[in-house]
């Protein structure tokens, strides 16, 4: 794409922008499970609705393992934050979880095969599976539940080594520039296999257009933890970013949902 594209300003910008957006649509990917805010918690079917409602394309599921080994969708460590248990998810039966209720939303935490099942036919999924010791019948369970819900083939992965290495030529997992590029020197058919992922702030044009070359999707992270505390500052930046990646031509955000009203052409 010409240089001359970063210094294109106000209306020229406008006019640019909806014409790359007809040719190219918006593709948002709903960081923590959804829409999430004061009345929807992370990984959960009110934020999933919410985010099939606003048009997203896929959601992020944070995926970890449980004492008796069963997949279930939830970030943090333990389960504090929304359902003041401080016990760490591995250390918890499944049928002791399923009694959590959340606040806000009194809603119990879902396994991945029932979040899985939600997103049927309405939003794919992009993965981030926590921790890298897990054994092969943790990872068999994600896939057959993917499987069962037509969502393997178009599933996106980020995570831990080991769990890229399992899935790996089965669905998408995320890499760098180098990564792939070395992927690629080494015969593997990167276009079917990868994407570059990276926080929005560090992908540069020379990034893109690498990635152009290998024929690899961009995937820019707008993630409010990747910005300064001050709100004002954070909101700042992260239209900062938007605006600059999508004159490059990215289509395809990670984003925490305060932030699409200026992607908000993908809207219904």
């Amino acid at each position: 794409m010409p240089r001359t594209l970063l210094y294109v300003s106000g209306l020229s910008l406008v006019i640019f922008l909806s014409s790359l957006s007809a040719a190219e649509p918006l593709r948002l990917i709903a960081h923590r499970g959804g829409v999430v805010d004061e009345q929807r918690i992370e990984n959960n079917r009110r934020a999933l609705d919410e985010a099939a409602r606003r048009g997203y394309w896929m959601v992020e599921a944070d995926i970890q393992r449980t004492k008796d080994g069963v997949p279930i969708v939830h970030h943090d460590r333990t389960f504090e934050r929304y359902y003041g248990d401080p016990r760490p998810v591995g250390q918890m039966d499944w049928e002791e979880i399923a009694h959590l209720r959340s606040t806000p939303g009194e809603e119990r935490p879902l396994k991945f095969s029932e979040f899985a099942a939600a997103c049927q036919g309405r939003l794919l999924l992009m993965l981030d599976i926590k921790g890298d010791s897990h054994p092969r019948e943790f990872y068999e369970a994600i896939e057959s539940a993917l499987a069962e819900h037509g969502l393997l083939e178009s599933a996106y992965l980020i995570g831990s080594d080991q769990s890229k290495e399992y899935f790996r030529g089965k669905l998408r997992v995320s890499g760098n520039v180098d990564t792939i590029a070395a992927a690629a020197a080494a015969g593997v058919p990167v276009s079917e296999q990868y994407f570059l992922f990276d926080r929005g702030s560090r992908i540069t044009e020379t990034i893109i257009e690498r990635a152009r070359e290998l024929n690899v999707p961009v995937v820019a992270g707008i993630n409010r933890f990747r910005y300064p505390d001050d709100e004002a500052t954070a909101v700042k930046l992260s239209r900062a970013d938007i605006t600059r990646l999508r004159a490059l031509g990215v289509t395809q955000f990670q984003i925490d949902s305060q932030y699409d009203v200026w992607l908000g052409e993908h809207m219904p």
